[in-house]
């Protein structure tokens, strides 16, 4: 009877290793709690819709040639869309998260008038990270406004209510 009792005792007392420590059996019940708020850290983290505008440069002196890009990104999807100049499309996105990173991994074309050099679903199409309050994603298809791929360019996250 005692050894049942130290093998209850034992997982209770350890059930939230996988946190990174051992919860006394008075806090087991906070296990929940805790894996609740890393879940609400992640979404306030990276959930939420950004901007990007690239202007390119002048067509002609009433047009300006620039793509803007909208990221929508929630708990384990996002999507991008993409219009600007010779440029449209939309895809849906699979995340990985990170410490310090956010994939986003090619899921399907929702809609595309332009090629996008995308092959299979799992391709990488951009990486958002975090700085000092700031998002930036570098990305093989989106170019700077020298035409440089992947090079770490500022997002406009947009302010939630």
């Amino acid at each position: 009877m005692k050894k049942k009792w130290i093998l209850i005792i034992g997982i209770i007392l350890f059930s939230c290793v996988g946190l990174g420590r051992a919860l006394p059996l008075s806090d087991a019940s906070n296990c929940s709690d805790t894996l609740e708020a890393s879940k609400q850290k992640k979404e306030q983290y990276w959930n939420g819709s950004y901007i990007l505008s690239i202007v390119y440069g002048d067509l002609d002196e009433f047009s300006k040639m620039g793509i803007y890009y909208y990221f929508d990104i929630n708990n384990t999807t996002a999507s991008i869309t993409a219009e600007g100049y010779q440029t449209s499309f939309e895809f849906e996105c699979t995340l990985k998260e990170e410490k310090d990173w956010l994939l986003l991994l090619y899921k399907k074309t929702i809609e595309a008038s332009t090629y996008v050099p995308l092959e299979k679903e799992g391709d990488t199409i951009a990486v958002i990270t975090k700085k000092q309050s700031k998002y930036y994603i570098q990305s093989p298809i989106i170019a700077d406004t020298a035409w440089n791929y992947n090079v770490k360019l500022l997002l406009e996250k947009e302010k939630t209510d």
